[in-house]
């Protein structure tokens, strides 16, 4: 069984905090007071899975996906991001290929780095 964690992206502060979650019928939210009044946070949920280096992949993550050879079709090095699409994490990116997690390296995350993004 995988352990259920989660990080935080602050909007208002554009920084990375703890979080603690409250669960609703409408899915997950943390809300957290500052002296300027309540902040709303976006959730990150922990894979369960780790990148090449041990890294944990959360939801929103921004990966480096390795060249790789799928029959005689050969796949660049590109990036991808880490989405929940019905009911698994799954990687996004330009090409349909699998690729097993544990090859990945997580280089940000969409909320950080949107650079890393075209």
């Amino acid at each position: 069984m995988r352990e259920i964690k989660f990080k935080a992206w602050e909007p208002l502060n554009e920084r990375m905090v703890d979080c603690d979650i409250i669960s609703n019928n409408e899915g997950y939210e943390d809300w957290q007071d500052f002296e300027d009044g309540i902040s709303k946070k976006i959730i990150m949920q922990f894979t369960g899975l780790l990148d090449k280096n041990g890294k944990e992949i959360y939801e929103g993550d921004i990966v480096k996906v390795p060249e790789n050879y799928c029959g005689d079709t050969r796949y660049i090095e590109t990036i991808g991001i880490v989405v929940w699409c019905e009911a698994e994490f799954v990687l996004k990116c330009e090409t349909g290929i699998e690729w097993g997690w544990n090859q990945l390296e997580v280089i940000g995350n969409i909320y950080e780095n949107k650079e890393l993004i075209k």
